[in-house]
Formats: C-alpha cells, structure tokens, sequence
C-alpha cells in the first residue's frame, strides 16, 4: 500500500509495513492490510527503545528531540523503515527522524520527561 506518489519507499517490519512518502514527508502504516493508528505502530516498532537523552532541537518540528537508541536487533531492523536525513511526520504532533542508528522524536507539543 501507498499515496500514490513514485517516490513513496516501502518497508516491511515483520508484519508491519511502512509506507515513508517523500512528497507528503508522512509515514503510512499498515498491518495485514488494514490502515494501523500512528500510536500503535510507533508502540510496536520502537516501544523496545532506550531513552538515553533529551537535545535542544535546532531542525526538529518541536523545540527538544527525544534521542532512543534500539534495545535489539528487531530494534535496529525496526528503525531502518525510517529513511534516514529527515524529519517524517508520523502523525500530526508526532515526527520521527533516523540518524546514526538512533531514533530521534519531536513534537510541537511539550511533554514531560522522566519521572515526577
């Protein structure tokens, strides 16, 4: 499944499929066939994660990054869906970006970090 677009890339993750659309710079996910929410696909990819660093963020969407490095192999088989060098829109207040193996997170809206 795709937009449409010639430039759409597809990955396959076990059961999952992303569709990253180059045009659009959104993230498409489904699950045997059938469209899958934002929330559930980033839980089944990267919910494996390690936070190990919150950045000030100079080309993010938001004002910080959340910096998650994989904790397995299905982790780092999981973070190649991302086509690495860009901020992916993965849902309206949540982008992805892949770089040097880690996983960068970044939302306009602020969250708080670490326990209270």
């Amino acid at each position: 499944m795709d937009c449409g677009h010639p430039s759409c890339e597809v990955t396959q993750v076990d059961d999952i499929e992303v569709v990253a659309c180059r045009v659009l710079g959104t993230l498409g996910w489904f699950r045997y066939g059938r469209t899958l929410a934002s929330d559930v696909a980033v839980r089944l990819l990267f919910g494996d994660f390690d936070l190990v660093a919150e950045l000030e963020a100079v080309s993010a969407p938001g004002r910080s990054a959340l910096v998650y490095r994989p904790g397995s192999r299905r982790g780092r088989r999981s973070l190649a869906c991302l086509p690495p060098g860009r901020w992916w829109r993965a849902s309206p207040d949540l982008w992805l970006c892949r770089d040097r193996g880690l996983l960068l997170v970044s939302t306009p809206v602020r969250v708080a970090v670490g326990a209270g």
